[in-house]
């Protein structure tokens, strides 16, 4: 089942990630923090979803965490 992400906010977290601390100055990293932080507590409140970008996990391994919730969420309930 594919969800719709056209009406998701996207935040991208590669702000808090270290390899960008590398490549911004302290300015714009903290910038850019508070800018993703607001939009989290945004989306967190005023849609309950969002999608996030900038995590740097592979397609593979999202794809194999995505299979094994699929399991988890079909098991009997008893």
């Amino acid at each position: 089942m594919q969800i719709p992400t056209a009406n998701l906010p996207i935040i991208d977290i590669s702000p808090f990630l270290p390899e960008t601390s590398k490549i911004l100055d302290a300015k714009t990293l903290q910038t850019s923090k508070q800018a993703m932080a607001e939009l989290t507590d945004s989306a967190c409140r005023n849609v309950g979803f969002f999608y996030l970008v900038g995590h740097g996990v592979s397609d593979a391994k999202r794809e194999g965490i995505l299979n094994i919730a699929r399991e988890f969420f079909m098991l009997d309930l008893k």
